[in-house]
């Protein structure tokens, strides 16, 4: 059962003093991103795809998912990929969002 999302987009981040762009890059995926993720035959609309993902990891480690590891895996690794390469374009690291998945 495949689990899809977008590429996620750049952070709108708008610059300041406050928050530092890596922070603010890592806040918006892990916190704020939103999109509609297909599930199997599943939309789920206008979710925190970061979300979505750390759900599915719970599920398959109770042994409750409706989805199997390499799903998730792939799932994963794309979402690792390119939110994680914008993250590191701000000054990031991937691993921030890796730790949670």
């Amino acid at each position: 059962m495949s689990i899809d999302f977008p590429s996620p987009p750049a952070p709108d981040y708008a610059g300041g003093c406050t928050t530092e762009p890596a922070s603010f890059a890592l806040d918006f995926y892990a916190e704020r991103w939103r999109a509609d993720v297909r599930v199997g035959d599943r939309v789920l609309e206008n979710v925190v795809v970061f979300q979505v993902l750390k759900d599915l990891k719970a599920a398959l480690e109770a042994g409750q998912a409706a989805v199997s590891r390499a799903d998730y895996e792939a799932a994963r690794e794309r979402f690792l990929q390119t939110a994680g390469a914008q993250l590191e374009r701000e000054g990031g690291r991937r691993e921030w969002l890796a730790r949670e998945l």
